[in-house]
């Protein structure tokens, strides 16, 4: 009954602020505490439910530590938002709503996407931005719709549109088969190919013309 029962309000954790001041955080701290009795067991353990902690952790919400970066998910191993991108838009939008609006839901404070590479990446390919050589040195403004293909700059714009301040960041899975003749989603390496990485200023290129 309502005597018996308390309801903690609280802000999320914020991207920006200390380690210590996210720590300082009901839902924050209860996360840390379970991650830390788990690890909590010495390394011959029983990981039986129930084993009991045998080592105590002392958490300091006012003790100096890294900043807080925010709360963010990935869309990438070729097919991570692939449904997503096919439904109709009333119904995609209250997922979208969720994963990105500030008010409720999960209120992302970061995502991550795939950066094509028209290879198999996981589960499916996601399209590169530059096919070949020529297509990679274009300048963006010449041919701004090669970056339209795919799903992940169309998810981009709709977690924007919902929280402008999430950080966006891009890596690569796989790449395109210019810029290697080897199998570019391996570090194998086979006598007379060349590969993705024994040309970084040539790799670092291709990567610097998804971002901008």
């Amino acid at each position: 009954n309502n005597s018996h029962s308390a309801v903690i309000r609280a802000p999320p954790a914020r991207a920006g602020d200390s380690l210590a001041l996210a720590m300082a955080r009901p839902a924050a701290r209860a996360t840390v505490l379970a991650l830390s009795m788990l690890l909590a067991a010495s390394p011959d353990a029983s990981y039986a439910l129930g084993a009991p902690a045998t080592r105590p952790y002392r958490l300091v919400p006012s003790a100096p530590g890294p900043t807080f970066r925010g709360v963010g998910a990935i869309s990438g191993g070729g097919a991570t938002t692939r449904m997503l991108y096919d439904y109709a838009p009333e119904a995609a939008a209250p997922v979208l709503d969720a994963l990105f609006n500030t008010t409720g839901g999960a209120a992302l404070q970061i995502l991550k996407v795939e950066i094509g590479g028209d290879a198999q990446s996981t589960d499916g390919s996601e399209p590169s931005h530059a096919r070949d050589a020529s297509e990679g040195a274009r300048p963006v403004e010449e041919d701004h719709r090669r970056f339209s293909r795919g799903y992940e700059w169309w998810l981009m714009r709709e977690a924007k549109r919902r929280n402008p301040e999430i950080k966006l960041y891009g890596l690569p899975w796989a790449f395109p088969n210019w810029l290697s003749a080897a199998n570019a989603t391996t570090n194998a390496k086979r006598s007379g190919d060349r590969h993705v990485y024994d040309d970084p200023a040539r790799l670092a290129r291709y990567v610097v013309s998804w971002v901008r």
